[in-house]
């Protein structure tokens, strides 16, 4: 045996693959690895994640929302009554985050996706927690057949328009905002 240094060969040894094992062993310790994750992180990849599980949390919140709803009371704009004078039944029908329907007059109307001048897109519908908001306002090209319904629609829409929170109770759905109320049954509920 060879003295180097005052420390045997062997020892020598052992301290130099210590030397090396011990960092790789502390990098393997402050690294996040999934054994099933061949791919290497992106930076970003937490905030994509983390974006993504808000949108599907807004998806679950407007899930309770799905389905076809039928107007059943409400006050609109000055205390109009938007059931006073219908000539039809108003409905909300939200399917996905498409929300459209028919107002008191018997006319189509639906909220569609709107991309904004800076590139966000605003959908038909979107909720977070007890608010809610409707994206851009379309409507067939169509006048109210009377002076009664257009009156019944001027209660409705505006409500729709400027909705700013909702609450749900088994099968009634309630819509508030600065104009008024509306509360809807829903379709099925038999």
């Amino acid at each position: 045996m060879t003295l180097r240094h005052g420390c045997p060969r062997s020892v020598q040894v052992l301290q130099l693959g210590l030397a090396c094992v011990i960092p790789v062993l502390v990098l393997a310790a402050c690294t996040d690895s999934d054994p099933g994750d061949d791919e290497p992180e992106e930076p970003g990849d937490g905030t994509a994640r983390a974006e993504s599980e808000i949108e599907e949390g807004t998806e679950g919140e407007l899930g309770a929302l799905q389905g076809e709803w039928t107007l059943v009371d409400g006050e609109g704009p000055d205390g109009g009554d938007p059931l006073q004078g219908a000539e039809a039944t108003a409905t909300l029908i939200i399917e996905g985050t498409q929300a459209r329907g028919q107002d008191p007059c018997g006319i189509g109307y639906s909220y569609i996706d709107d991309e904004q001048p800076d590139g966000d897109d605003v959908p038909g519908v979107r909720v977070d927690g007890d608010e809610i908001e409707f994206g851009l306002f379309d409507k067939e090209a169509m006048e109210c057949p009377n002076d009664d319904a257009a009156r019944a629609n001027r209660a409705f829409e505006p409500v729709l328009e400027n909705a700013e929170r909702f609450t749900r109770d088994g099968d009634e759905l309630r819509i508030t905002g600065q104009e008024g109320f509306l509360v809807f049954a829903r379709e099925d509920a038999g």
